[in-house]
């Protein structure tokens, strides 16, 4: 039994890293279905609203109409 729990290829310290190491893996595919989610909602909000769609392309590629002027403020 002390053999198979310090001394084995797969001791109790290198099963606890793994553990740690899912733990991690799982939180990071958490967080990114999040951010998919997000991006989702986005590009169909980009999609179905001109609204939308120039207020991203004014923001995003500083684009603008032809009368008017674009001031850039940088912090």
């Amino acid at each position: 039994m002390v053999w198979i729990m310090f001394f084995d290829q797969n001791d109790l310290f290198l099963l606890a890293e793994r553990k740690n190491e899912v733990d991690q893996l799982e939180d990071n595919i958490k967080y990114l279905d999040v951010e998919i989610n997000k991006m989702a909602v986005e590009y169909n909000a980009l999609m179905n609203n001109s609204e939308v769609l120039e207020q991203y392309a004014r923001e995003t590629f500083k684009m603008k109409h032809t009368q008017e002027d674009v001031y850039v403020i940088e912090k």
